[in-house]
This record gives C-alpha cells, structure tokens and sequence, in this order.
C-alpha cells in the first residue's frame, strides 16, 4: 500500500536509523520491519464513506521527527488509583509519573518505557519464539 497519509516518518529509512540510533537488538529490528511489510501491504480503503474523521488539511507531516528517546520518571510510587494495580503518565515525549501497587509489583509488574525495559531488563522484552 502506499501511505494514504503520506507519513514520511513510517518508511523504512527512518526505522533502520532509528534502530541504529537507539542501538537496539537484531530481533528487535527483524520485527519493526516485518511490521513495517505489513502495513505497506495494507490495501489503500476505497470505502467511499471511509474518512479519517479528521481534517488533516493543515498539517505538516513532512516536519514530524519521530522521538528518538522518551524521558523517564525515575521514581515509582507506590499509591496509585483506587481499583488500579499500576499507571503511567506520558506527556509528548516524556514519562511524567509511573505507579505500581505493591501487589503488582509483587506479581512482577513492570511499568516502564520500551527503551527502558530494553536498557534494564533485555531478557523481559521478548519471550522465545
């Protein structure tokens, strides 16, 4: 499919400098691109009363920079919503809070960035195909 968006930040020269960038596992980069195929071999809706229900006349897509790297909340409370075993607050390209009951973390709950659990906790982020 081409891009019914045209979104010059979903192509694959921005994935690949992205994993270069963040120097992310070889799996990791294998999945991004198979997602990426995926989505490219999406056919184009031709559902005329498709609409993105949005009037995307006045953006400019061609100046998106995706975020290379999310800031993180070092902290982690412990108090967090009545009837919620964890929480995170993201705010454009920064982690604000982050929250995990007892319970949950007991349970092995992890609450964190993608890039983080990459950094800390490798063995976590994929499981054996």
């Amino acid at each position: 499919m081409t891009d019914a968006l045209k979104l010059p930040f979903a192509g694959e020269d921005i994935v690949r400098r992205l994993l270069t960038d963040l120097e992310e596992p070889d799996w990791l980069r294998e999945d991004r691109l198979a997602a990426l195929a995926s989505y490219l071999d999406l056919p184009i809706e031709t559902n005329s009363l498709f609409t993105l229900y949005v009037d995307l006349r006045q953006a400019r897509f061609a100046e998106i920079q995706p975020y290379a790297q999310t800031g993180a909340a070092n902290q982690v409370a412990d108090t967090v919503p009545e009837g919620a075993a964890a929480l995170i607050q993201v705010a454009e390209d920064e982690v604000v809070a982050r929250a995990v009951s007892a319970e949950a973390r007991d349970a092995g709950i992890v609450i964190d960035t993608f890039a983080n659990v990459l950094k800390d906790r490798p063995g976590s982020a994929r499981a054996d195909p």
